[in-house]
């Protein structure tokens, strides 16, 4: 027959204790990181519709070079603007999941103008990308 294990309350009381500042600890820890993750994504949706704001009104001049099929490097090598028209919605749609995913979007609503989505890549190696309907 096993033989009971006793612990004295004072063992209780540490444990208990000692269990709700681990619990209190990463309830504070989960809750900034969260914090912190919706701010990097609004700020970053934030500086996409300002580029993107600032290329429509012209203020970001394209390349004399520039051609309706090539993409257009402007601040730095990471950062590609496109415009597509609505023809070219059609036929680059089929092989860009975010452009299709865009594309049925800002058909089906009238209200959405703008998509973001944040891609994970692996280990620290992400990227953002932002679609803007412009409509007559």
């Amino acid at each position: 027959m096993a033989k009971a294990v006793r612990i004295s309350l004072a063992n209780k009381c540490q444990l208990m204790f000692g269990a709700a500042v681990v619990l209190i600890l990463a309830a504070a820890l989960t809750v900034g990181w969260i914090r912190m993750q919706t701010l990097v994504r609004e700020g970053q949706e934030a500086t996409a519709r300002q580029l993107a704001n600032a290329w429509i009104d012209s203020r970001i001049e394209l390349p004399q070079s520039w051609a309706a099929d090539e993409p257009i490097h402007t601040l730095n090598p990471g950062l590609t603007m496109n415009l597509y028209t609505k023809d070219d919605f059609l036929i680059d749609g089929t092989f860009d999941p975010f452009l299709n995913e865009a594309i049925e979007l800002f058909e089906v609503r009238d209200d959405r103008s703008e998509l973001f989505r944040e891609f994970d890549e692996g280990v620290d190696s992400f990227y953002y990308q932002y679609a803007r309907a412009i409509r007559k």
